[in-house]
């Protein structure tokens, strides 16, 4: 376990990674200005805007939600054109209407990228002309492979929920090796910029910790708890927890707040919490208290937020109307604390 010490030296560290995008600036500089071009053609647009979502800063990092940064008029023949100024790497998605065209592609200041999508599905098609289309072609066949694939989505989704506790363990480690097997393959000997290889790869090992954690809660559910040793909880290492190149990775903090929430749960079943038997037990208390003790910041930051929206019922609605409404990620804190008198 990780022991709480205040410690705030990771903060630059997440500053620095917070994703801020601006639209505009001359292309035929932009190699040079952190300029960052997609453009492409899509053949039927559901609408006539493409937009673009990323992380505006590191509350949506935190509460995994992706904001509308700038958007794309499509033109008549189906043309688009982003120009993003950036000063870090940027994960992203390109939606039109209620259509998600990509999801989490990759993508650099400088870099130059062609994206069209074609055929009844808009299925996206990136021109493989640079090592940054390299890159994005490797992330969406790698989703295609292992998450989309229809055999494969099925054993993913349902089959595997239905292993026994052995069996799962196998299945978790194949498809892990099947993965890194995937990206070896894919890129061979090639140097890759190592934002883009932190992202691949920790895309890889948190999405395995995180199918692991969430088998857990789904035995719960259904009422058919496992009891899994300390091999099982192999990641349980502290460069694994607290990653400060993980931020970069959606499942990264999907990872913090399901190891928090399994260590919660996991002491319950072994009727060590409250400790007060006389209290009533206070989920997102013994939760919130994890974290503190727990992580240091700005780990815990992304576990103590994520819980605090999540308690006020939604996620997405109830940040969004802290947002619109000038309030802070501080000022949902205070809130919470308030409403279970932790002042």
């Amino acid at each position: 376990m990780i022991s709480h010490s205040g410690n705030n030296i990771f903060v630059f560290s997440i500053l620095s990674l917070v994703f801020v995008v601006f639209a505009g600036c001359n292309s035929d500089r932009h190699k040079n200005s952190g300029i960052a071009i997609i453009q492409g053609n899509i053949q039927f647009p559901v609408n006539d805007k493409i937009y673009f979502y990323s992380y505006a800063d590191s509350a949506d990092i935190y509460l995994e939600n992706k904001s509308a940064m700038d958007s794309s008029m499509v033109d008549k023949k189906g043309n688009y054109i982003f120009k993003l100024r950036c000063k870090n790497p940027l994960v992203f998605n390109l939606e039109s209407g209620n259509k998600n065209l990509v999801t989490n592609l990759f993508i650099s200041p400088g870099d130059d990228i062609t994206i069209n999508f074609s055929g009844k599905n808009n299925i996206p098609q990136v021109t493989p002309f640079s090592k940054a289309a390299e890159y994005n072609v490797y992330l969406i066949k790698f989703l295609d492979a292992f998450y989309l694939d229809p055999l494969v989505k099925q054993q993913y989704y349902i089959v595997s929920n239905y292993l026994d506790l052995n069996q799962f363990i196998s299945y978790n480690e194949e498809r892990k090796q099947s993965q890194l097997q995937f990206f070896k393959g894919f890129f061979r000997e090639d140097s890759l910029k190592k934002e883009f290889k932190d992202y691949a790869l920790n895309t890889i090992y948190y999405g395995i910790a995180v199918d692991k954690l969430v088998y857990l809660w789904k035995k719960r559910m259904k009422g058919e708890p496992v009891s899994a040793d300390s091999s099982y909880f192999n990641f349980e290492t502290p460069s694994f927890i607290e990653n400060k190149d993980g931020f970069s990775c959606p499942a990264y903090v999907r990872f913090l707040n399901l190891y928090i929430k399994d260590i919660y749960e996991r002491m319950v079943e072994r009727g060590e919490l409250p400790h007060d038997k006389k209290k009533i037990l206070s989920p997102p208390v013994e939760k919130y208290k994890l974290a503190l003790q727990l992580l240091n910041r700005p780990y815990r930051d992304a576990v103590l937020y994520h819980m605090m929206a999540d308690d006020m019922n939604s996620v997405a609605e109830k940040y969004d109307s802290h947002r619109s409404s000038g309030l802070s990620l501080d000022s949902m804190r205070s809130a919470f604390k308030r409403k279970y008198s932790l002042e």
